[in-house]
């Protein structure tokens, strides 16, 4: 991204153990698998992208795939410049079966006069909260980014997100269920689901110093992942596990958009960003980013919309996916 601080990195699971843990009581038994990950490190700085080799569960990257990006230009080594991506994920194996979404109010339908508006919304202007243990002068930490085009001769991308604790708080017990996550393009021909299905990511340093991340508890739940807690002086980065084609006939337009319901008390906040790739296999530093909407305050017990377009209102009114 020729976005601003940028940033990247492939991690390696060091170790995951399964944990059964049984609690009875009034006769019922209930089994829970808790997967836990030891730290994971990967390093790279570039003018703005981090990667490393990723085996398991990937996270950042830039060779093999699921790539992603974020950062600022300015940023002061070895500070990010671009968003870590991910490049294989292992298939979420702490629950065996989806978890349903209950309760709260849901994110508006694709295509609605309150979708469009919420995209936009998003999309552009200072953040609602600012996030935790970034340097003010970053420009992302203070809203959102000017989107940028495909650089010549890359013909993929891919998009990803981000939950972030408030400045001004203190780390809870919340988890969050991301849901719904897809990348629309506009091609000659219409509108394009350029991107859907599985998705992941992990718990990286709040700054992305070292460019390191841990493991964080990801469970498969209907359309999506529920994550977290996430661990005090973390985000929660997460972006698709395979790259996308841009489609034939692109216009530069294009939507990002997912869900994102807290469980839980706490101050938090989602962004909504992308990258820009050579190939569907290029390695680093064959990237570029997309650009990052602005960081929108998440609602305990209510779905979340969190998008990120290059359209304005009327432009995303007028023609939509």
């Amino acid at each position: 991204m020729s976005r601003l601080i940028q940033f990247r990195s492939k991690f390696i699971w060091q170790r995951a153990v399964p944990y059964i843990v049984v609690t009875a009581a009034f006769g019922v038994i209930a089994v829970v698998w808790v997967f836990a990950a030891g730290p994971i490190t990967a390093f790279e700085a570039e003018n703005g992208t981090l990667s490393a080799g990723a085996t398991v569960l990937s996270l950042t990257g830039a060779s093999g795939g699921k790539i992603v990006q974020f950062g600022n230009k300015t940023l002061p080594s070895p500070a990010p410049t671009s968003n870590p991506t991910p490049t294989s994920t292992p298939a979420a194996t702490s629950v065996p079966t989806p978890i349903p979404i209950a309760g709260g109010t849901t994110a508006p339908d694709v295509g609605t006069i309150a979708w469009i508006d919420r995209i936009t919304t998003t999309a552009s202007g200072t953040n609602e909260i600012f996030p935790h243990g970034v340097p003010s002068s970053w420009d992302w930490a203070q809203g959102s980014q000017v989107p940028s085009s495909a650089p010549s001769g890359y013909t993929a991308l891919t998009g990803w997100g981000i939950i972030y604790l408030s400045a001004d708080s203190t780390p809870t017990s919340a988890t969050f269920d991301i849901t719904n996550f897809k990348v629309w393009m506009q091609a000659s021909s219409g509108w394009k689901l350029n991107q859907q299905g599985s998705f992941s990511g992990a718990a990286y340093n709040e700054d992305f110093s070292g460019n390191s991340s841990v493991g964080i508890s990801q469970q498969p739940i209907t359309g999506g992942i529920r994550v977290g807690p996430i661990p005090s002086a973390h985000n929660f980065h997460y972006y698709f596990d395979n790259r996308a084609l841009i489609p034939a006939g692109y216009t530069g337009k294009f939507v990002i958009a997912f869900s994102v319901k807290q469980n839980g008390v706490g101050k938090y906040g989602s962004a909504a960003g992308g990258d820009w790739w050579l190939n569907l296999s290029a390695s680093y530093p064959n990237n570029a980013a997309i650009g990052q909407g602005r960081m929108m305050a998440l609602v305990n017990g209510s779905e979340t919309l969190i998008g990120y377009t290059n359209m304005t209102l009327a432009q995303l009114t007028a023609s939509h996916p």
